[in-house]
């Protein structure tokens, strides 16, 4: 089934696709026994939030987490400082590894990253640009589990923030009823945010309205969908399929 098809399909069904041991996934220099659960949660545990997930460092002295959704079957939206190893340009990132709906006792799916795409502003004479700090990661196999479409954001109403946060890596970190609104081309939130959270989702309606890009100390600032996005997006689906 070509990925475009395959993507059509995931919005209305649920599955697991795990193909990575427990140790490649959670490689994070800990010796935590939690990481030693089966990582293969029942179906009726899959919940509307599973295309949200932490992406991790593969590696025994990587301590790096951020979060990540996935909005197509192998692709999946974050900052771009969460997958910035030396540059800007696109290249094969396999270290980066992304685990949906990781809830402390399992996930609905993990792959590698086969490529990482960076915005091609998201990087200016060296610097990040949080206005364009977006990127996507292209996964090595596709998950079946039903993907978050991306939405446009509406001022007047309020938004969730989902994540995981580095004091608390092994629950998804939810707040809704957050006000947000337009601010220099970003969304900034009233709700604050932490390490760990760069790349989440802000979230209206169950669709992704912008990226947690950065903390304000009493809120966030998070990047708007874009050009780029959608038609890099729409792309990725049209060669797949």
């Amino acid at each position: 089934m070509g990925i475009k098809r395959f993507f059509k399909a995931a919005l209305f069904t649920t599955g697991v696709s795990i193909g990575l041991s427990t140790q490649a996934v959670w490689a994070e220099g800990t010796s935590d026994s939690k990481l030693a659960l089966s990582p293969k949660p029942t179906l009726s545990d899959i919940t509307k939030d599973s295309a949200i997930g932490r992406v991790n460092r593969a590696g025994f002295n990587a301590q790096e987490m951020c979060s990540g959704t996935l909005i197509a079957p192998d692709l999946v939206l974050t900052a771009a400082h969460c997958a910035d190893f030396a540059s800007g340009d696109d290249d094969i990132w396999t270290d980066i590894i992304f685990v949906a709906g990781w809830n402390g006792a399992g996930h609905a799916g993990a792959a590698r990253a086969s490529k990482v795409m960076h915005h091609p502003f998201a990087f200016l004479a060296g610097k990040l640009q949080p206005r364009y700090d977006l990127a996507l990661i292209v996964l090595d196999t596709p998950l079946t589990i039903p993907p978050t479409p991306i939405g446009t954001f509406v001022s007047t109403d309020p938004v969730s923030i989902k994540g995981y946060r580095n004091t608390r890596p092994h629950r998804l970190w939810v707040e809704d009823g957050c006000d947000a609104g337009l601010s220099r081309n970003m969304i900034a939130v009233n709700c604050k945010v932490t390490h760990g959270q760069s790349g989440g989702p802000i979230l209206q309606d169950g669709r992704v309205v912008g990226v947690v890009s950065l903390s304000t100390g009493s809120g966030a600032l998070a990047v708007l969908p874009d050009f780029w996005l959608d038609q890099t997006l729409h792309a990725h689906l049209n060669a797949s399929d």
